[in-house]
């Protein structure tokens, strides 16, 4: 339990730190980015409002013309990838501009806004559409919901970090 609880603190400080520094500075995203360029899966998770979509946004314009590029949209709520109550995989084609021209390859239905309540449909749509992406795209980013505190926040992050293994 321990080991889990320190690994997420560990995860949403450098969360922090790489958000904050993005806000700064492109130029630090880009060197973080390349610092990890061999991470195949990326997880980000934080509270609500901190930057999440952000980040996955700047990561996918970083990478996009060069590295084949999935994204998986485990918000469910402020869905951008699929309509809300879904979780989505969207392909990056060519450039990143903006969430429009992201190609939906698949959706998994959820059927509400939240994970609150909806814990296995939430973890089994995400590790289905991970591993969907891994069959296409070289780098998998995945946005997950600001829900993170909480025993149910914990339980849902633990899970989606243990099942999915991100680099």
């Amino acid at each position: 339990y321990l080991g889990r609880y320190m690994r997420c603190k560990v995860y949403n400080y450098i969360f922090s730190l790489v958000s904050y520094a993005l806000h700064k500075n492109d130029f630090i995203l880009a060197h973080a980015a390349g610092f990890k360029i061999l991470d195949r899966k990326v997880l980000v998770f934080s509270h609500a409002d901190t930057g999440k979509t952000y980040l996955i946004e700047s990561i996918a314009k970083f990478l996009s013309g060069g590295i084949n590029t999935g994204i998986v949209d485990i918000d469910m709520g402020q869905s951008h990838i699929g309509p809300p109550t879904t979780i989505g995989l969207g392909i990056v084609k060519d450039e990143f501009k903006n969430w429009e021209n992201i190609e939906t390859q698949s959706i998994y239905f959820v059927g509400d806004t939240t994970p609150f309540k909806n814990l296995l449909p939430t973890i089994t749509g995400s590790v289905y559409l991970t591993e969907k992406a891994k069959l296409t795209t070289d780098k998998i980013l995945i946005d997950t919901t600001g829900l993170i505190a909480g025993v149910i926040g914990r339980i849902l992050k633990w899970n989606l970090i243990d099942i999915i293994r991100p680099d």
